[in-house]
């Protein structure tokens, strides 16, 4: 995957080329994420020129929705949005309970065969979220969920049963909407003084997204 600046041309090529260029279908990944992770990812099937218009339409909506608030988390020059003509990327800052910068970037996918769908395999823990991988194959993808999933409670004591002496089920794939999940519950110790313990389930999951063709 690469990250260019979507609005530099190679003058150094045949102004036909330029165009066909222009006008050539990619694959793209548009990302609006705060600095936990969390918020919205979109991949398009299009060009340059659309992408470009989606995500200046994006910078234009969400600047509007900027913080009215004292900008107590960041330095008081920090401007509450900022976008990068050159690299179509940029922020806007947000009151989500406190300050928070979202950030919006772009990809370019090496994709080259056509897919209707991609599949993001992601760990999520309280607030944040962090992608681990992307694939166009499913079989890949639930194969990578089960190994990720099996790591995590790698020298963990698995439960057996829940608190209602239902019987657990360990890395089985379940799938609910677009998302995959293979849990294994593992017991975690959560008071040291007390010596309470509680039942955790593994934190990957596939999540499969349909591409927006443009």
């Amino acid at each position: 995957m690469k990250n260019n600046c979507l609005n530099i041309i190679d003058y150094g090529q045949s102004y036909k080329e330029i165009i066909y260029q222009l006008n050539l279908k990619k694959y793209f990944k548009v990302s609006y994420l705060d600095e936990f992770g969390n918020g919205t990812t979109n991949y398009y099937h299009g060009t340059f020129k659309q992408i470009q218009d989606i995500i200046k339409e994006l910078f234009e909506s969400e600047k509007l929705k900027a913080s009215s608030k004292d900008n107590y988390m960041y330095s008081a020059d920090t401007p509450l949005y900022k976008f990068d003509e050159n690299t179509y990327t940029g922020y806007v800052i947000k009151e989500v309970g406190f300050t928070l910068k979202h950030y919006i970037t772009w990809e370019e996918l090496n994709i080259k065969q056509n897919i209707r769908f991609i599949y993001e395999l992601s760990e999520n823990h309280y607030m944040c979220k962090s992608l681990v991988s992307t694939s166009t194959s499913l079989k890949k993808a639930l194969k990578k969920l089960k190994s990720f999933s099996k790591k995590e409670v790698k020298g963990s004591k698995l439960a057996e049963y829940d608190f209602d002496d239902n019987l657990l089920k360990h890395g089985s794939i379940k799938k609910t909407g677009n998302t995959y999940t293979c849990n294994y519950y593992y017991w975690e110790k959560t008071s040291y003084e007390y010596d309470e313990w509680d039942i955790k389930s593994t934190s990957f999951t596939l999540q499969k997204i349909k591409i927006k063709e443009l």
